[in-house]
């Protein structure tokens, strides 16, 4: 089965991988970790509920692996929700110039 490519040339998969990829580079760098974060909010709600379906699956084996992921999914979607709240702190690329305001 082929993946159809969309306007801009890019398969659904790849432009998911981008959107992850900005989004934690963004909180690695601390550059606008509250933006990156709600990123990979906005990644990580439907990859969860696409790809981790434990619920569907008849297997108890596969059952375990798949509702393992879908909390691993879950867990890191909080702290997602943590970083879009509170930020990057103090030893972000962001963190110097907003002290500098503040003095």
């Amino acid at each position: 089965m082929r993946l159809r490519k969309g306007t801009l040339g890019f398969d659904r998969g790849s432009a998911f991988c981008m959107l992850a990829i900005a989004g934690g580079l963004s909180i690695l760098l601390g550059y606008r970790a509250k933006l990156g974060a709600w990123i990979i909010v906005l990644f990580l709600i439907p990859v969860t509920l696409m790809m981790h379906k434990f619920w569907t699956v008849t297997d108890p084996m596969m059952a375990q692996i798949q509702m393992i992921l879908f909390m691993k999914n879950v867990s890191m979607l909080g702290g997602a929700l943590l970083i879009s709240q509170f930020g990057a702190g103090p030893f972000s690329l962001d963190g110097p110039s907003l002290a500098l305001k503040r003095a």
